[in-house]
């Protein structure tokens, strides 16, 4: 009888078992279903670029669980109305160029790790730095632009 109500017990845990991972695996589908249908909505009102939607269905394809994707979205549409379209794309997927705005830099990388200012006699000399001097990336900003970069 104690034999019988074990195996019981065991049947009705692997059971309960298997309909949780059949729920999980259907909540998922579920929102990546809604989240490529969010892009796939603001790729047609033109919120954001054909590219930028392969950007991010992409990035629902490797890490779904992590994305916010109504920020993401978000925040293409502000950078396409910000800069346009062609530059919004290159920020959208982190790019960095000399000659680009400190504005522009924070919007591709974020905020920095490090700030450093430098007098100079003629000018001041502001360096960005992105991870640490010696494995991180180095930005050298005058006048409010990017004027080097030292990628590591």
């Amino acid at each position: 009888m104690v034999i019988l109500v074990a195996l019981s017990i065991i049947m009705v845990v692997l059971i309960f078992s298997q309909l949780n991972k059949y729920l999980k695996k259907k909540s998922a589908q579920k929102q990546l279903k809604i989240m490529y249908q969010k892009i796939q909505d603001s790729y047609e009102k033109n919120e954001i670029t054909k590219e930028q939607a392969n950007l991010l269905e992409s990035e629902v394809k490797k890490n779904w669980n992590y994305i916010d994707i109504d920020k993401r979205i978000e925040k293409l549409k502000k950078l396409n109305q910000k800069y346009g379209e062609e530059i919004a794309n290159k920020l959208s997927k982190h790019e960095y160029w000399i000659g680009m705005s400190v504005e522009q830099l924070i919007d591709a990388k974020g905020q920095p790790n490090k700030i450093e200012n430098h007098a100079l006699k003629t000018k001041t000399k502001t360096i960005y730095i992105y991870g640490n001097k010696s494995s991180g990336d180095v930005f050298v900003i005058e006048d409010g632009v990017v004027t080097k970069i030292t990628d590591r």
